[in-house]
């Protein structure tokens, strides 16, 4: 496939590669810490169970690739960066804190660097 066409989620074949299509629902959130947060691996995930201080991992960034989160839980949920990753310009390796019932884009604009964008909450 040529170079632009594999949509924000990278070309297909490469090992990021996640169609957008690709919902995961019901997602338990574990860990508090990147070591141990439920790490993603589809394009648009719906967390349904939120314990205080828990949280999810993202993937692997690929410019350009958008990775869509609900927090449909009863708590603020810790949504890590990959190791040596910052979201939003924070210090390396901070979680962005997606409230309850809040929904966002990470986007990642650099193989280092996700921003939020798009964000909604309840």
């Amino acid at each position: 496939m040529p170079a632009g066409l594999g949509g924000v989620f990278g070309l297909p074949g490469t090992r990021n590669y996640i169609p957008a299509q690709v919902v995961t629902d019901n997602i338990t959130a574990l860990g508090s810490s990147q070591a141990t947060a439920v790490i993603l691996n589809t394009g648009i995930n719906n967390i349904t169970t939120v314990a205080a201080s828990t949280g999810v991992l993202l993937p692997v960034i690929e410019i350009g690739m958008q990775v869509i989160i609900r927090n449909a839980g009863a708590n603020a949920l810790s949504v890590y960066p990959r190791w040596n990753n910052t979201v939003n310009a924070a210090a390396v390796n901070v979680a962005y804190s997606l409230p309850a019932g809040g929904s966002i884009v990470f986007l990642g604009m650099t193989l280092t660097a996700w921003i939020t964008q798009g964000a909604t909450f309840a």
